[in-house]
């Protein structure tokens, strides 16, 4: 909520101030892994080694989990001395993450990776927002809602391995400005069709109009 004492901070404040919320609620966050809360000591990969043909050591490698952070609902009570409100602040969408771990990694350790993932993404894309953004976007007095939309995630697999980069598009932007960026980077050539864009998604303009 933007109260009376918060209504002259520029936009970069407030969107700090959400990136503070995001930060404490993935951090107390709980981790479950293909539906299961398990022990952060657990070997994340619970198949015994020694059993396994050398199939199924093969499959181990790029083995895939799911995972689900669940943030605790920590509202606490109403602030009564708040007397007038000018408006308010909504962040929503979906926010992808995919890590690499290395095989013996434990359950703490793959959800540190996640979380510090996560964290990093989000902190990345309010920062290319912000700056993207030549002055104050001031509405008039007649304009009840206004959008901002940070860039969206994809994944960039590199040939002949299983590690895939990230890279950021802002609306309007295709895959070919992510492959730019990466043969700027580090020289190499992807093809388009290989870039997974759709990693997070288009928004949903519908989702959109129904914060107000």
């Amino acid at each position: 909520l933007i109260t009376d004492q918060l209504a002259n901070n520029p936009l970069r404040k407030h969107l700090q101030n959400i990136l503070g919320m995001v930060i404490r609620g993935v951090q107390k966050s709980l981790c479950v892994i293909d539906g299961e809360v398990r022990e952060d000591d657990e070997a994340l990969d619970k198949t015994d080694s020694s059993k396994c043909s050398k199939a199924d050591k093969k499959a181990q490698e790029s083995k895939i989990y799911q995972v689900n952070l669940y943030i605790p609902n920590e509202l606490g009570d109403i602030d009564e001395t708040v007397s007038s409100v000018l408006g308010e602040m909504k962040c929503t969408g979906v926010l992808a993450s995919r890590v690499f771990v290395h095989p013996k990694a434990t359950v703490a350790e793959a959800s540190k990776a996640v979380k510090e993932d996560i964290i990093r993404s989000f902190a990345a894309r309010l920062e290319m927002h912000w700056d993207s953004l030549v002055e104050e976007e001031i509405g008039s007095p007649e304009e009840t809602m206004v959008v901002h939309e940070p860039p969206r995630r994809v994944l960039i697999p590199l040939p002949y391995s299983k590690v895939a980069l990230s890279d950021y598009l802002f609306p309007g932007e295709g895959p070919s400005e992510a492959l730019v960026s990466i043969l700027d980077l580090i020289g190499v050539k992807v093809s388009e069709s290989a870039v997974y864009k759709d990693f997070e998604g288009q928004p949903d303009q519908s989702d959109l109009y129904n914060l107000t």
